[in-house]
């Protein structure tokens, strides 16, 4: 017998409300790993590569066999989000970017961060499928026994007494209708009402045992190469044979072949955690925004790749940004005292950030720029080679570590030691000649 507390993997062996305890074993596993960590001494990029490769692979395997809770989800996913944007643990922190959008893709708009909810459901899919296509491991047949002897995995229910796991199992059994489809051979391991074999299928809850037999190579004559309509009719009625007849491809008879069900969205026919995570996570495309350029761009610093990402996503702590959500904070640039501080006027328009474009590597006239950042570095970048990406990327980084040394240090700007400090940094580390723009 297992004692009270006994683990596997980190999971416990009792079932005994065992989620809860377990999940809440989690977050204090959570917490004791981010106390050991100093968020003062990383910056974003540094932060970004914990939270992906070990903040967030704590629960992975406890929630590929159970359910976490939503309300422990969502305290895991707000310790996280402070420990990305928060600079030390005592200080209170301020999210430029809501935590939806940095778990969107890199090429929608994100930082490609898991969302807990629905990788959670995506492993435990994995479970779902290995019922589902009839696997031959050992638990596998146990449940079988179980739950759905005699009736299928597709007629199986809820009833009382029933574990919360299967319970959540018959939930997420529907996510599946619309995303596997049968390959069909010779159509006789398929049972026409208990398996989900064309589009909007449906189980027929009335069905006797003998129809409950009845496969899909009994609804087709192999002599003529048709379908038995009338047969169809009685048995899926009109609407359910049409369906049939104008989406699912004939049975074919091929010695050696077999049914198959197989998994829509990968080439292969099996579910992968990944594929059902793409599928479960809505990414609504985010149009006039060149967020693809930041990832694809070679050799840039990741602190300065970070930087970026959180200019496209107006996610610096800009005064103009401030004020919007704290309206005792001055809307005016620290440097000029006469424009509000957005994005185009603090490294763009103000006089300072034109002198440093013009007497810079690069040489580029900021008059004609479009006011919006993302069209901005989409025209100048587009004419640029790899080397003058670097130096334009680099340069946007010192004037904004310029900017903060005038507004939290009393430090004057100035453009021709941004300029120096710039053409140094050129010299170590750009190789090639640079491409101006214009050129």
């Amino acid at each position: 017998m297992a004692e009270e507390e006994e683990k596997y993997l980190g999971a416990l062996l009792t079932k005994n409300n065992s989620a809860r305890r377990m999940s809440l074993l989690l977050l204090e596993r959570l917490k004791a790993k981010l106390t050991g960590w100093r968020s003062d001494m990383l910056s974003h990029a540094g932060r970004l590569v914990l939270v992906k490769a070990v903040l967030l692979s704590i629960p992975v395997f406890f929630m590929s066999v159970e359910i976490i809770p939503k309300g422990i989800i969502k305290q895991m996913e707000s310790l996280i989000a402070k420990f990305f944007w928060r600079k030390t643990d005592q200080s209170r922190y301020l999210s430029l970017v809501s935590w939806a959008r940095i778990c969107q893709a890199t090429d929608n708009g994100g930082l490609g961060v898991r969302q807990l909810q629905p990788f959670g459901d995506a492993l435990f899919l994995k479970l779902v499928w290995e019922m589902m296509s009839g696997s031959n491991k050992v638990w596998v047949h146990i449940c079988a026994g179980k739950y759905y002897h005699n009736l299928g995995f597709w007629r199986a229910s809820n009833v009382i007494g029933t574990s919360p796991t299967w319970r959540h199992t018959v939930r997420m059994r529907d996510f599946f209708k619309e995303n596997v489809k049968w390959q069909l051979a010779g159509g006789d391991k398929v049972q026409a009402l208990s398996q989900p074999w064309y589009p909007n299928w449906q189980v027929c809850v009335q069905a006797t045992w003998r129809e409950r037999k009845i496969t899909v190579a009994d609804l087709f004559d192999f002599a003529t190469n048709d379908w038995k309509r009338e047969q169809m009719v009685a048995l899926l009625g009109e609407e359910g044979t049409n369906q049939v007849t104008s989406s699912v491809k004939k049975p074919v008879q091929i010695q050696g072949m077999e049914d198959m069900l197989i998994w829509a969205h990968t080439r292969s026919g099996r579910y992968t955690v990944k594929d059902g995570y793409n599928v479960l996570v809505s990414n609504p495309q985010v149009q006039g925004v060149p967020w693809k350029y930041i990832w694809r761009w070679k050799n840039l610093i990741p602190k300065v790749r970070i930087f970026l990402w959180r200019l496209l996503a107006n996610g610096l702590p800009l005064a103009n940004n401030m004020h919007h959500r704290i309206h005792a904070i001055s809307p005016r640039c620290a440097r000029c005292q006469k424009e509000n501080e957005y994005t185009m006027h603090c490294f763009f328009f103000f006089h300072g950030s034109r002198m440093v474009w013009f007497m810079g590597n690069l040489g580029i006239r900021v008059e004609n720029l479009p006011m919006n950042f993302a069209e901005a570095l989409e025209y100048l970048t587009q004419s640029m080679n790899e080397d003058a990406i670097r130096v334009f990327c680099y340069t946007l980084w010192e004037l904004w570590l310029a900017r903060n040394a005038v507004a939290f240090q009393q430090k004057n700007f100035d453009p021709v030691a941004i300029c120096k400090k710039i053409t140094a940094w050129v010299e170590t580390n750009v190789q090639g000649e640079t491409q101006r723009p214009y050129e």
